[in-house]
């Protein structure tokens, strides 16, 4: 039977894990391995992203019920993925690579330059970001009590 009592009280960490990415190799100090750590995301920063990728989608079908028939077939065609424009999956991809890298910080202008410029670093990571999230978070041990001796 699951123990919700014992659940409640449970410490818990972001699972972490350390991501090479050698194609960014020449934007790291030169003695410096070619890394990103990376963490498991929390339910609010998964749904942030997911809301980031369709509220693009929901603000051109607002433009278009309001616009002319050029602006609707414009915006239909937006959303059909015709149209120039950052599709849903890159918009949660870089909110996912923001919220899920540790170190280095990223930043949206960071993330932006590594989606146009290196798409497979953008996807590999936070693919592996979502596999840590998908694993939940790590249960944090609780540190034995200092001064007790064992034999």
């Amino acid at each position: 039977m699951f123990d919700t009592n014992k659940f409640t009280k449970q410490k818990f960490a972001a699972r972490t894990e350390d991501v090479d990415v050698p194609e960014l190799k020449g934007w790291f100090d030169v003695d410096e391995k070619p890394v990103f750590k990376i963490k498991g995301l929390s339910h609010r920063e998964l749904a942030i992203a997911e809301e980031n990728g369709t509220r693009k989608s929901g603000d051109i079908i607002i433009k278009a019920l309001a616009g002319t028939s050029q602006e609707k077939e414009k915006a239909i065609r937006q959303i059909a993925g015709y149209e120039d424009g950052t599709p849903s999956d890159t918009a949660k991809r870089i909110e996912h690579l923001i919220a899920g890298c540790v170190e280095p910080k990223m930043e949206l202008q960071t993330a932006v330059k590594i989606a146009a410029h290196f798409p497979i670093v953008l996807i590999q990571v936070t693919n592996k970001i979502l596999q840590l999230t998908g694993l939940g978070s790590n249960a944090v041990e609780k540190p034995e009590p200092s001064g007790k001796e064992t034999m």
